[in-house]
């Protein structure tokens, strides 16, 4: 048992310490969109995700209450747009990450119970959890950041109203190019860390 929990801790410890470094490495964990000006590509996401797989239900809302930590902490420390006074509100930085971080688990376990191939179960996980993860934030940037959003003409006036299109203007431009990486990314390393695991 406590070789067991060294080890939880050990990996636990090593995904904080990688979201970290991911964060506060500028262009590692938040790529400057090339379609959204003051907007960035989330990579962040992606060992939430790993870790929420591997790690279980508590250590995977833990992974994502500490993204949405950095993702706060960044928007005053290193913004990178004006977009970035939105995100100093935790419940637009934080509290997504946090629902982002429940999910993850809950995915993975419901889809291990109907479809028995591993990597097929961790591939869905990672699309799905990534596009969750944008939905989430893009619902409390329309919710509390609408005004800013228009006003820096990222969203456009006419649509503003209507938070289907600003949500699928996002997920088009932002959110697939994200869960793409995450399935080409996370899924070769999450089945391989799963393997070791089960055979250690």
């Amino acid at each position: 048992m406590r070789r067991e929990q060294i080890y939880d801790l050990t990996l636990t410890a090593m995904f904080l310490a990688i979201i970290l470094v991911m964060a506060f490495v500028p262009y590692l964990g938040f790529i400057p969109s090339p379609f959204i000006p003051g907007v960035s590509l989330t990579l962040i996401h992606i060992p939430v995700i790993i870790g929420g797989i591997i790690l279980g239900r508590k250590k995977s809302w833990l992974l994502g209450t500490f993204f949405g930590l950095m993702s706060l902490v960044l928007a005053f420390l290193r913004p990178q747009g004006p977009v970035d006074e939105i995100f100093r509100n935790p419940l637009v930085s934080v509290l997504p990450r946090i629902i982002f971080g429940i999910v993850i688990f809950e995915i993975y376990n419901l889809l291990s119970k109907l479809i028995k191939v591993k990597a097929v179960n961790v591939a869905i996980t990672m699309v799905v959890s990534s596009l969750i993860h944008t939905l989430l934030v893009i619902v409390m940037l329309y919710l509390f950041g609408k005004d800013t959003l228009v006003s820096l003409k990222i969203v456009p006036e006419n649509v503003a109203g209507n938070v289907i299109k600003v949500i699928g203007i996002f997920m088009l431009m932002s959110g697939l190019i994200e869960a793409g990486l995450a399935l080409l990314i996370g899924t070769p390393t999450t089945t391989t860390l799963l393997v070791y695991s089960e055979n250690r």
